[in-house]
């Protein structure tokens, strides 16, 4: 089984990461650029050696930023991601938070 997670480095998703490394299976995790070095550091907290992947993308990006081909590689998936700028109206807030994983992922 593998899982794919937004938000993995934040507050909620490094716990939901933590969980999911107690099953069998690989976590893939979307992250920025940016929060590559937090992923790397929760990797190393959690001991979880291979079993972590980064996939490096952008939530506001079409798609995530990840290519098709890369996508097949996840199973289960959980978002808990989010773009909190609070000088910005909740409205696309809303739309870049919870809508790109539904997107690339649509539900059947």
């Amino acid at each position: 089984m593998s899982y794919f997670v937004t938000g993995a480095t934040g507050f909620i998703g490094r716990h939901l990461v933590e969980l999911l490394l107690q099953r069998e299976g690989t976590v893939y995790a979307l992250v920025r650029e940016g929060s590559r070095g937090r992923l790397d550091d929760l990797s190393k907290r959690l001991g979880a050696g291979d079993r972590l992947v980064p996939v490096p993308g952008d939530l506001s990006q079409e798609k995530l930023g990840i290519t098709s081909s890369r996508r097949s590689e996840f199973g289960q998936r959980a978002s808990n991601a989010s773009i909190s700028r609070f000088s910005r109206r909740a409205r696309p807030i809303t739309a870049r938070s919870f809508c790109p994983t539904n997107r690339i992922f649509p539900i059947p």
